[in-house]
């Protein structure tokens, strides 16, 4: 039989009239290969490389035709990247939902990501070059959707919707009237096609949920539309939600775990009777995830889990009674090390998220309400936690297991912002490059053998350098997102402009419109949060005029301390102040209440800088070096 390559090669300009001879003479007959029944032309398409597929897009005019079908381009996704272990994005899935012109541009990025970044040169530097120029002061919160819309939050209020395929980018394709606030939470899920729901929710107690039309990459001049179609108050801090819930982690004032439906009823995960009042703190929550039949709430401490059925029952009685209903957890998993059933270490974490698809890291394949979780320990490097169900979930409670974590990669001091990937298998992240100076963006590639992760998150590479700005500029990195399996990437400054990166290209993509200029306006103020308006005297710590007889800055020894903390910090406990003690307690901390500082040796700078501020009847130590 005649090999595939051997056959397009006798191809030439006329394929539509070409003759295949049979190997025995008697029965020598003509065929036209374009007249092929598609099945068979799928299965000669197996042998070749997707470099091949477009040599023969080229021969002729129903070659090209045959070349960009539907079936052709989920075949090659399903092998080549899904069937490879490659990031893919969610919001792709199922692949008979996406147009063909768009799976092959999806495919080829998630083989470009696997050559630049899952086997690049770490040595490689580039430029970023193409931006969205906003106000000053004004980008207060940014996402992607469908790597090709970046949605930008403008002064708390307006959100833009930007055609990233548009490299001028003149003006946004369109502008929602947004909830008043600053987004402190969003979730967004397709619902086939290019439609989907997107839930944000607002720092000033407002959730609203949007109603899009986006089109997909390479989907050509669509209509697009997106606008709010729900509104309600008294939430914030959104975690995770889906078609009938939603997890929020405040309402009404209060710092919890809150499950609300599409009636408006409200369930209280709250696990407070299962600690002591010595370990209240280990409840504080990092994150939410709802899952098929239990809502996963992550702790400084551990997991705690929720069966889904029964938050239903009990918000079908929160309905009734017209209050709020609390109930406590099906199992509460610990991060603890054990050994033959004895605890050999006690673990809380600093920060920890959920990971919304399979990182791919296990097999063989986990459970649909298996549960990725990336912790960062108080001093470890961030790990990855899978916890899975023991039995089937159709027969009668469940209970889950914590696997052994997984080492992914040690955070270092230059690292300012990190973004993660819905998988957990790419993260990005801004660095201050000492001793050079200057901002500049990284990645870090995790591979999906974790054998020898112990050895390999202690020297894990990072992959590329995109410069964004020098060590003379005073620009400031306000925000990033990033989508892992296309590379796509924005990084929002303080001085309004948003940088475009394309972390596939090998060579720097210019912009047509709008004259780069290195010398950014330089950034200020941060924008207040509207639920704390009020903004301290810059800069912190106060400096203190030379002529002054009161110490200086750098007068006193590290071992003395200062009981005058707003001499140095001006309105650092005022209740309502942006950066102060009670803001750093509740929104970075999650811990609710009031705070003050009490004293400090930040006056004398140095390398042991700390702060003791007071929660409740607590004393906090925080060390600000």
């Amino acid at each position: 039989m005649t090999s595939l390559p051997r056959l397009v090669g006798r191809l030439g300009r006329d394929a539509e009239t070409l003759t295949v001879v049979s190997i025995n003479e008697k029965f020598q007959r003509k065929a036209v290969f374009l007249d092929l029944p598609i099945d068979i032309f799928l299965k000669l398409l197996d042998w070749l490389e997707i470099p091949d597929v477009f040599n023969l897009r080229s021969v002729c005019r129903a070659l090209n035709g045959l070349t960009r079908l539907h079936s052709i381009w989920a075949k090659f996704t399903a092998c080549h990247v899904i069937g490879r272990n490659l990031p893919w994005p969610s919001w792709a899935l199922p692949l008979s939902d996406v147009p063909s012109p768009t799976l092959e541009h999806l495919t080829l990025r998630a083989l470009r990501m696997r050559t630049l970044w899952d086997a690049g040169d770490p040595k490689t530097h580039r430029k970023l070059s193409r931006f969205i120029q906003r106000p000053r002061e004004s980008i207060t919160w940014l996402r992607l959707i469908h790597s090709r819309w970046l949605v930008v939050q403008q002064n708390a209020a307006i959100l833009e919707f930007w055609d990233l395929e548009d490299v001028r980018y003149e003006k946004p394709t369109l502008i929602v009237d947004s909830l008043d606030g600053i987004v402190d939470g969003s979730v967004v899920w397709s619902r086939g096609k290019s439609t989907g729901t997107m839930v944000i929710s607002t720092s000033s107690r407002v959730t609203g949920r949007i109603e899009f039309s986006l089109p997909f990459p390479e989907e050509g001049d669509v209509p697009s539309d997106a606008k709010i179609v729900e509104s309600f108050a008294d939430f914030s801090r959104l975690m995770d939600a889906d078609e009938h819930l939603a997890a929020f982690l405040h309402y009404k004032g209060r710092n919890g775990n809150f499950v609300r439906n599409t009636t408006g009823s409200v369930v209280r995960l709250d696990p407070s009777l299962e600690y002591s009042e010595q370990d209240s703190h280990l409840k504080q929550a990092y994150g939410i995830q709802i899952k098929r039949k239990v809502v996963a709430v992550a702790t400084s401490w551990g997991v705690d889990l929720y069966c889904r059925e029964t938050i239903a029952t009990s918000l079908q009685h929160a309905a009734s009674q017209g209050n709020e209903v609390s109930i406590l957890p099906l199992q509460r998993i610990p991060y603890s090390i054990k050994r033959d059933s004895e605890i050999l270490e006690e673990v809380t974490t600093a920060s920890a998220f959920f990971l919304a698809q399979n990182p791919k890291f296990v097999s063989p394949p986990s459970d649909e309400d298996t549960i990725f979780l990336c912790v960062r320990g108080v001093t470890r490097g961030q790990h990855l936690y899978e916890v899975q169900p023991v039995k089937d979930l159709h027969k009668g409670p469940s209970t889950y297991k914590l696997l052994p974590k997984a080492g992914l990669f040690w955070p270092t001091d230059d690292m300012l912002f990190c973004a993660a990937g819905e998988s957990g298998r790419r993260f990005s992240f801004v660095v201050d490059e000492l001793p050079r100076g200057g901002l500049s963006l990284c990645g870090i590639s995790i591979p999906t053998d974790l054998s020898q992760h112990d050895k390999a998150s202690a020297s894990r590479g990072r992959i590329g350098w995109w410069h964004i700005a020098d060590k003379n500029s005073k620009d400031l990195v306000h925000h990033v997102v990033f989508e892992e399996a296309t590379g796509a990437c924005a990084i929002a400054m303080g001085s309004g402009r948003v940088w475009i990166a394309d972390l596939t290209a090998s060579e720097i993509i210019s912009q047509s419109s709008a004259d780069y200029k290195d010398g950014v306006a330089e950034a200020t103020t941060p924008r207040p949060d509207l639920a704390w308006p009020h903004i301290h005297p810059f800069p912190w710590p106060a400096v203190v005029d030379d002529h002054d007889d009161s110490p200086g800055l750098n007068d006193t020894s590290i071992n003395d301390w200062d009981t005058n903390v707003e001499t140095y910090y001006p309105s650092i406990n005022r209740p309502d102040c942006f950066g102060g003690a009670t803001w750093f307690v509740n929104q970075a901390l999650n811990i609710p209440g009031p705070a003050t500082s009490l004293f400090s040796n930040v006056p004398a700078g140095g390398l042991w800088a700390v702060e003791i501020i007071s929660v409740r009847d607590r004393l906090l130590g925080v060390n600000k070096s």
